[in-house]
């Protein structure tokens, strides 16, 4: 069925198995072997989501998602170009997110004295 989402995730583990194995190799091997390995299964992905985007109701939540990577298909592709590139931002995300859970944390700290201020106001 074009557009099957079990289709689209077997694609991405590939992916991320690729990613796997050529972890321990430096940024040239890196790129030599996605270009080896993960170029062609992107090829295949490509062809894949030519195939189920018209075939999908754009409406649908599968044709969201379709739409969506169509949209983000050269930032998809992005981390092939370049061995020093992870296929992801996990990364990234994991090294700031003690900044962004204590800042959201003071922002409710912020919010519960407001709250207790206004409520010693009216009484």
């Amino acid at each position: 069925m074009p557009g099957n989402r079990h289709s689209y995730r077997a694609y991405i583990q590939q992916l991320y198995r690729i990613e796997k194995q050529i972890q321990h190799l430096d940024a040239d091997a890196r790129y030599q072997k996605r270009q080896q390995l993960a170029i062609p299964l992107l090829n295949e992905i490509r062809t894949w989501l030519d195939i189920s985007l018209p075939q999908v109701p754009p409406i649908s939540l599968t044709g969201k998602a379709l739409h969506y990577l169509n949209n983000q298909w050269s930032k998809l592709i992005r981390y092939c170009e370049d061995g020093r590139l992870d296929i992801d931002n996990n990364a990234t995300e994991r090294a700031i997110r003690p900044f962004v859970i204590g800042r959201n944390n003071w922002i409710c700290v912020s919010r519960r004295r407001i709250h207790d201020a206004d409520v010693l106001k009216a009484a």
